[in-house]
């Protein structure tokens, strides 16, 4: 009950997100060829994943060391455990010439900014996710199903919202500086630019000064050769 409450959590503020991007928009974008298509693919590939995680999480014994019995405790400490080392993952995904184009290029391909570009992934790069969830969460560490679970769940909440293409009033800046804003997540997607605002918890960048706000002279999403999606599933691109 408690993995199903946190799971219609998400889907509900995914919805409102996608609700809120068509009244309030930021910006308007035009979407890439197959866009819409590809995403459907990928999320039900990310689906099964999801299943065959928590049957995983659920019947493989742990050799990691216990966090604490109570589960939202537990839950709290791994998401900050598993933040700062998917921080690094999502660093070198950029700063690894490989790592970038088998596994997150495919990420930052879109034409457009909007809380459906969270989710749009190569199932490799969620294969490699889920690797490293798996060995943080069952051999470092002993978690429960359930701190997965709320770990998970705050990610994609945090995800979605960064990605969101909601325009939002400007007093609402300073939050930029506790969690990643939207504004700040278009300076990460800028056209070749491997450089600021890597995690959706605010101060890892803080930390390492590379923080950064949108700024004039914005230079555009995706690629030159981006107009089509499916390549990139392909590595054709």
């Amino acid at each position: 009950m408690f993995i199903t409450n946190l799971i219609t959590l998400q889907a509900i503020f995914f919805l409102c997100s996608f609700l809120l991007e068509r009244i309030f928009p930021n910006n308007q974008w035009q979407t890439q060829k197959g866009f819409n298509s590809m995403l459907c693919f990928i999320m039900s590939i990310g689906a099964i994943f999801a299943q065959v995680m928590f049957f995983g999480w659920i019947n493989i014994p742990a050799i990691g060391i216990a966090i604490h019995n109570d589960p939202l405790i537990e839950g709290m400490i791994f998401y900050l455990i598993y933040s700062f080392v998917n921080y690094w993952a999502h660093r070198a995904k950029h700063a690894i010439p490989i790592a970038w184009k088998y596994l997150h290029k495919m990420h930052h391909s879109p034409s457009h900014m909007d809380s459906r570009v969270a989710f749009y992934r190569h199932p490799l790069e969620m294969l490699i996710n889920t690797a490293i969830l798996f060995v943080l969460g069952k051999v470092i560490l002993d978690v429960s199903a359930n701190a997965v679970a709320m770990t998970l769940v705050i990610e994609g909440i945090l995800e979605t919202f960064h990605h969101a293409n909601i325009r939002l009033p400007r007093w609402i800046r300073p939050l930029g500086y506790i969690i990643q804003i939207p504004e700040q997540h278009i300076v990460h997607h800028q056209k070749g630019l491997h450089k600021y605002n890597y995690s959706p918890l605010a101060h890892w960048d803080l930390m390492f000064g590379i923080l950064r706000f949108y700024q004039s002279g914005f230079n555009w999403l995706d690629f030159k050769d981006s107009n089509k999606a499916w390549p990139y599933l392909r590595f054709d691109k």
